[in-house]
């Protein structure tokens, strides 16, 4: 197996179809075909079910793509650790980070990092907390940004903050109408009015529910969406209320006038924020910086 067969195998796997694959490397659909064919004939076996929609591997196929894996990454740690031999600051970082935290995170990061190290490429990749985790666990990304309901195995976890929720409203509910701005509450205070909630499987979400649910209460769900941004927008719209981290509240200075919040009482409802990478990942000097700086800006 060389090295480019490993890339072209995992980015047919990645990209669902050989056709996809061939776009993303540039070259032929042919040229790819008979490039996998070769490598089949070679090892006497088949990697792709051709027939399934996406592309599948068969049990040959996984067992070729984590052999696939592991030589890439086998690869990629000692191009960085001689390029750190010959003290160069060259070289590739690949963050993982949900939209909403790059929002109000990366500005701040980015340009500390950058200005120490320009020539460093810093590829973004914007997901969910758990698809950036299992891209972590996977190799594909160097550091992950996550709010994970439990520590996988595969994975190193340095803490950033401790945070805690707090009930994002309109001005114009009766809660807010009534109380101190930035009053503690708890969750039940809030049962009679209108909730902009995220979706099911959504880490706010969950404390969410679980909130509702130690406090026996079913408020009205207006509408359901996958942003944050998006919820606190529609909760200033519709005159209501919508769960959001703490963390975040930084950004919204310009919302001063006609939003407000109230930290939610309750200890079981704060989640933990990490920064976290594979076990296997050879952490290079200026991964290692990115690290540093936001720790700091954390702090």
């Amino acid at each position: 197996m060389n090295l480019r067969h490993a890339y072209y195998i995992l980015t047919v796997l990645e990209e669902g179809s050989i056709s996809n694959a061939a776009k993303k490397l540039y070259i032929s659909q042919p040229s790819l075909s008979q490039m996998i064919h070769s490598i089949e004939q070679k090892y006497h076996i088949k990697i792709f079910n051709r027939h399934t929609s996406p592309i599948s591997l068969t049990f040959a196929g996984t067992k070729y793509v984590e052999a696939a894996k592991k030589i890439l990454t086998i690869n990629r740690n000692l191009t960085t650790a001689l390029n750190e031999i010959n003290d160069e600051t060259h070289g590739v970082i690949r963050v993982g980070i949900s939209i909403h935290r790059s929002m109000y995170l990366l500005p701040q990061i980015l340009p500390v990092f950058t200005d120490k190290y320009p020539n460093v490429d810093l590829q973004l990749i914007e997901d969910s907390s758990s698809r950036i985790e299992e891209l972590a666990c996977n190799e594909e990304i160097d550091l992950a940004f996550v709010n994970p309901e439990y520590q996988l195995e595969e994975l190193e976890y340095l803490l950033l903050q401790k945070e805690r929720m707090v009930l994002f409203s309109s001005i114009e509910t009766e809660l807010a109408k009534g109380l101190t701005p930035g009053s503690e509450i708890f969750i039940s205070d809030a049962k009679d009015e209108k909730f902009i909630a995220l979706h099911q499987g959504q880490g706010v979400r969950g404390i969410q529910d679980k909130m509702f649910s130690e406090a026996a209460i079913s408020p009205k769900i207006v509408v359901e969406t996958k942003s944050v941004e998006v919820a606190r927008r529609l909760a200033i719209a519709c005159k209501a209320v919508t769960i959001y981290p703490e963390t975040m509240l930084n950004e919204l200075e310009n919302l001063k006038g006609c939003s407000t919040y109230f930290p939610i009482k309750g200890e079981q409802f704060k989640r933990n924020f990490y920064l976290c990478h594979n076990k296997n990942l050879y952490l290079s000097k200026f991964m290692k910086e990115f690290i540093t700086i936001t720790q700091a800006i954390l702090k």
